[in-house]
């Protein structure tokens, strides 16, 4: 497994003693695991920029336990690539560096990059190219698949807790008072109204990630040119995370939880305010779930900066594309008779890491007090043996528990299929950060015979779960699923409305 480090964290390694331990952590793990750490040729033209000669010469000269990747590929040529790039005759000499350091992941030079220059994550984030970590986010993805414990995935600690409760001096908040002159005040007023918010603790009980919804109703939002009126709204007051092991995938997590309230709730809207900053890693995460800013700002006499308003809607009346409606308007999917329906049976295992959130009569649209950040993430990731080699992008998928408690339990729709994968390291490397596969997991697999990955969205557990008998009764299933299963859309519809999948989120032909 061929790993690209980025030059950038040997700076981190020198001057940060808290990131040189995991650093230090992360290289010898890829040391025992026997991976090839490489650094890219115009790595060293980044060197070669920085105005420190003393900190430019002692990280050239480390350089050299690194061997460098030869002949990497250049996207000059490649129109799909360029075409991808927003602005791309506008670059400047960093975005081209950043460029070229990315390409060679995206076209299967390497299996990852690890990086912490926020430049080359926003283009990862933009290019939907998904094994690039930050060195936290690759030391707890790499803990994961190459550990032998059997209870490795448990769960993140996020607690709906009063406001009361939390420590209003935690440092966690500190961006939020630099942002907010009277960020204490509101706060206080909010724990006197009783506010609560869902919050991840980390070990030493500090705050790491923060998330508080508000119900607004009769709400005019902004200040300019013109607010906007809004009768019934959901707002995402407070969304933020510092913690480094889990990083944009608790962000993700806390989407979820949005959406899965304004659904429960029955909100068309959610919406955010936030001041922007480079690189920010908020903005392509709620852009990629379908946030759009708005020409309407925030304008405060404390800050020279605007504050940026995104809105997302989760039902669409107009007709629009499969694709644009299950990004866009996501958790909404369309179900007609343009994509294909597939029930899936997994074992209990399997199910039961990928979906914890469903229990025995709960529903996704419920929040628990507890949550892991793979399974109760969005875009999640599914292997199997089988066969079947129709599935498409944007097709559903519904996942049947087998063995004990036989039913119909999720609905999902397809992100990207890839057939008959014999590699433990590429199938690794597209599932990493949707994963709950380790590597063992994987290369058992994979001994046994080729391994189909299929990438989906998670959108609903079904309201109402159908047992395996209510199946057969209802004429869905006419026998035993064991493996990938087509049904047609006469099957499908009377799935939906035995299962009471809300129509409001769907759109068909």
């Amino acid at each position: 497994m061929r790993i690209l480090i980025d030059t950038n964290i040997l700076i981190y390694r020198e001057d940060d003693v808290e990131i040189s331990k995991e650093l230090q952590e992360l290289l010898q793990l890829f040391y025992k695991e026997k991976y090839q750490i490489l650094v890219h040729p115009d790595s060293i033209k980044d060197i070669n920029n920085d105005k420190d000669e003393s900190r430019k010469q002692k990280i050239l000269s480390k350089l050299n336990t690194y061997p460098l990747l030869k002949n990497p590929p250049r996207y000059t040529k490649d129109k799909e690539f360029i075409s991808k790039i927003p602005n791309f005759t506008n670059l400047n000499s960093n975005d081209i560096i950043d460029l070229n350091i990315l390409y060679a992941l995206y076209k299967n030079a390497v299996c990852y990059i690890i990086t912490e220059d926020k430049g080359i994550h926003s283009w990862a984030n933009i290019l939907n190219i998904e094994s690039c970590y930050s060195i936290s986010e690759a030391l707890q993805i790499f803990k994961e698949l190459t550990t032998t414990k059997e209870n490795v995935f448990s769960p993140v600690p996020i607690e709906l807790k009063p406001l009361s409760h939390l420590n209003l001096q935690d440092s966690f908040f500190d961006d939020l008072r630099n942002d907010y002159p009277g960020f204490n005040e509101w706060f206080k007023k909010k724990s006197e109204q009783g506010m609560e918010a869902y919050v991840y603790f980390n070990q030493d009980d500090s705050i790491g990630a923060f998330l508080m919804l508000k119900e607004e109703f009769d709400e005019w939002i902004g200040t300019h040119p013109k607010p906007i009126f809004k009768k019934k709204i959901l707002k995402i007051a407070t969304l933020k995370s510092s913690n480094k092991n889990y990083g944009k995938r608790l962000g993700e997590l806390f989407l979820n939880i949005s959406f899965n309230y304004a659904v429960k709730n029955d909100f068309d809207e959610i919406y955010l305010t936030h001041y922007v900053k480079e690189n920010d890693y908020l903005i392509p995460l709620i852009e990629k779930f379908g946030f759009e800013k708005s020409e309407i700002v925030i304008k405060r006499d404390s800050k020279k900066e605007d504050e940026f308003i995104y809105f997302k809607t989760l039902k669409v009346k107009e007709t629009v594309s499969p694709e644009i409606l299950r990004t866009k308007f996501f958790p909404s999917f369309y179900d007609g008779y343009k994509n294909k329906k597939f029930i899936i049976p997994i074992q209990p295992k399997w199910h039961d890491w990928l979906f914890p959130d469903i229990r025995s009569n709960e529903s996704l649209l419920e929040f628990f007090g507890e949550f892991s950040v793979e399974g109760n993430s969005i875009l999640k990731a599914y292997l199997s043996h089988t066969n079947n080699t129709k599935i498409q992008e944007g097709d559903i998928v519904i996942f049947y528990r087998s063995s004990k408690d036989q039913k119909v339990t999720a609905i999902g729709t397809v992100d990207k299929v890839f057939y008959k994968l014999n590699s433990t390291e590429k199938i690794a490397k597209i599932v990493a950060k949707r994963t709950v596969y380790r590597l063992s997991d994987i290369e058992k697999m994979v001994s046994k015979k080729p391994v189909t990955v299929i990438l989906f969205k998670y959108h609903f557990s079904l309201p109402n779960p159908l047992s395996y008998s209510k199946l057969l009764e209802k004429r869905i299933l006419y026998f035993y699923p064991i493996s990938i299963l087509e049904i047609d859309q006469q099957r499908y519809l009377r799935l939906k409305r035995e299962c009471k999948i809300p129509i409001e989120f769907t759109q068909w032909d």
